[in-house]
């Protein structure tokens, strides 16, 4: 191995690669740049900090303690929109220093653990939460209607919804009927009875009743409220 290696080029790769027969065998080096924005590539050395400076030291992983034969790591990739295969973070070797990690247009996702089996008890673990369209106020849809282009289809249930199509600080709660006649149907009004038991009484009416100019008979709360289901008595704005 020279004492030194000289390079004029825009990086320099340095691989080590070892038999396995004396864990114990590492390297350690220097390296000195032109350009202080020189830095180390993450995904090449699980044990080195990145080094935004003009010059430092990298390693292989514990050196000069025994070298594992390789390190505990993290791999994400996933299936994208078009069907191919994408690195999402190619590795992991230490706690990232970000909480979460945002994953958008991907058909799924893997999360792969490799373990340098130097303790019994090494893992990971991982919280995920995935979120679909009309499952925020962000990410509403302009009617439930829309939710059929999803797949898997989505079930029954409440989302946010937008259908004037503008800003999405408009969009509301409703609840989606995804199972009934293929499916897309949202709940605009459920209503109970006044006086159900004498149904054909002058007294029995709708309630509530929805805002439309209406000049009801008796006298029942008007309602703008979406209903979230269908034992939720109201009805949605309709003068919007």
């Amino acid at each position: 191995m020279p004492d030194k290696i000289y390079s004029l080029d825009n990086y320099m790769t340095l691989i080590f690669k070892t038999d396995g027969s004396k864990r114990a065998e590492g390297f350690e080096a220097q390296y000195t740049s032109m350009d202080s924005n020189t830095e180390l590539d993450p995904s090449s050395n699980c044990s080195t900090k990145l080094l935004n400076s003009s010059h430092g030291t990298f390693f292989t992983p514990n050196w000069p303690l025994s070298n594992p034969l390789t390190a505990d790591e993290i791999r994400i990739n996933g299936t994208n929109s078009t069907g191919g295969s994408q690195d999402i973070i190619p590795r992991i070797c230490r706690k990232p220093d970000i909480a979460y990690i945002t994953i958008k247009q991907m058909q799924a996702v893997r999360v792969r653990f490799k373990s340098n089996r130097n303790k019994e008890h090494s893992g990971v673990i991982a919280g995920y939460a995935t979120y679909k369209k009309g499952t925020s106020q962000s990410s509403a849809v302009p009617s439930c209607q829309a939710l059929l282009s999803q797949s898997p289809l989505p079930s029954s249930g409440v989302y946010w919804i937008n259908p004037d199509g503008g800003s999405q600080d408009n969009a509301f709660k409703a609840y989606c009927d995804m199972e009934t006649d293929g499916g897309g149907w949202t709940l605009v009004w459920s209503y109970t009875f006044t006086n159900y038991n004498n149904f054909t009484d002058n007294s029995n009416a709708i309630t509530p009743r929805p805002n439309w100019r209406v000049k009801p008979v008796v006298d029942v709360p008007i309602s703008t409220t979406p209903p979230l289901n269908e034992t939720d008595y109201n009805a949605m704005d309709f003068s919007q």
